[in-house]
């Protein structure tokens, strides 16, 4: 009797049960902690169009769930070993660990809207920059500044539908000249900037500014230099079917760096 249940139980005296003994009070702070971040993660998710964090939230609700129902209603404790409510405590404080990560990328990188296109780079590691002044840009020297015989409004309008049609993309500020959008990586949901603008030159050609950056991390790994480059060749391909004409006075006056709000 008493040696079969301890042996159930993952042993009397042994290391299993000590860890039981210390975890066990555990399960009411564990079960709370993962379901309130899955829900806080579930909500900023499905604002940001990321997909796996979804589907990340809704199992560590469930997962959370499943702790209450395994090992809260008194007739399922009995019957369930003592080592494995052990390994589905340390299971589920692995996921509530996973989630309270993603929900960090998702608080820590939270939209700060811009109206205006950047002054500067806030870093140079994670961002791409390329405008008509030299000296500004960021990883830029094998990029052509986009100089178009077309209007605002055409570039404009092709932009809005280039990232809408982008996954866990969505735009944060739009308006004749000016784009802000953001995008959310597949996995871990780290946002990434991109800012167009349009501006009429001297020579009565439309310029294309462009930014992307990363808001989290030190390094992006390539992945705004390869938006940039997927823009700009798209954007080729369509100014051959845009309204030909010379910018007029008055195209892109809508153009201002932050620092000049």
């Amino acid at each position: 009797g008493s040696s079969g249940k301890r042996a159930r139980d993952g042993g009397g005296g042994g290391c299993g049960a000590r860890c039981c003994a210390c975890l066990e009070p555990l399960l009411p702070f564990a079960f709370m902690m993962q379901l309130f971040v899955a829900l806080m993660l579930l909500v900023t998710a499905a604002l940001w169009r990321h997909v796996v964090g979804v589907v990340c939230a809704v199992a560590g609700v469930l997962a959370a769930l499943g702790v209450f129902v395994l090992l809260y209603l008194s007739r399922y404790t009995e019957r369930v070993p003592r080592a494995a409510r052990v390994l589905l405590l340390c299971a589920n404080f692995t996921l509530a660990a996973w989630l309270a990560l993603l929900l960090l990328v998702h608080f820590v990188g939270h939209d700060d809207t811009s109206t205006a296109f950047p002054d500067a780079c806030a870093r140079t590691t994670n961002c791409v920059r390329l405008t008509s002044d030299a000296a500004s840009n960021v990883d830029a020297d094998d990029l052509e500044l986009p100089l178009l015989n077309t209007t605002p409004s055409a570039v404009m309008s092709f932009t809005r539908t280039y990232f809408d049609a982008l996954p866990r993309t969505a735009a944060l500020y739009d308006n004749a000249t000016f784009s802000h959008t953001r995008t959310v990586s597949a996995g871990f949901g780290f946002p990434d900037d991109t800012y167009v603008a349009v501006h009429c030159n001297a020579q009565r050609r439309l310029e294309v500014w462009l930014q992307a950056a990363a808001r989290v991390g030190v390094s992006d790994f390539g992945v705004n230099k390869r938006r940039v480059v997927a823009y700009l060749d798209a954007l080729a391909e369509r100014a051959k079917s845009m309204p030909t004409r010379p910018c007029e006075d008055g195209d892109g006056d809508g153009l201002l760096l932050n620092g000049q709000q």
